[in-house]
């Protein structure tokens, strides 16, 4: 399921961006869990745990512009 809503988010980004809130429910709604793990350039303390249903954003002024699994 990660794979699969990450590949979705990244479309998206592709074809001209998610904002936050929608990648976040996107991920919810395929039962995963969310993080922003960077925000306009800064990184954000997180642990370092990996989970395979989570999903890791990158966000700058309120749209994601990275996803990853973790």
């Amino acid at each position: 399921e990660a794979v699969e809503a990450q590949a979705k988010i990244e479309t998206a980004i592709e074809e001209g961006g998610i904002s936050e809130a929608d990648a976040a429910e996107l991920a919810k709604a395929q039962g995963l869990d969310s993080r922003v793990v960077s925000r306009d350039g800064e990184p954000l303390a997180v642990t370092s745990d990996f989970r395979p249903d989570r999903l890791n954003f990158t966000v700058n002024d309120n749209w994601v512009t990275e996803v990853s699994i973790g």
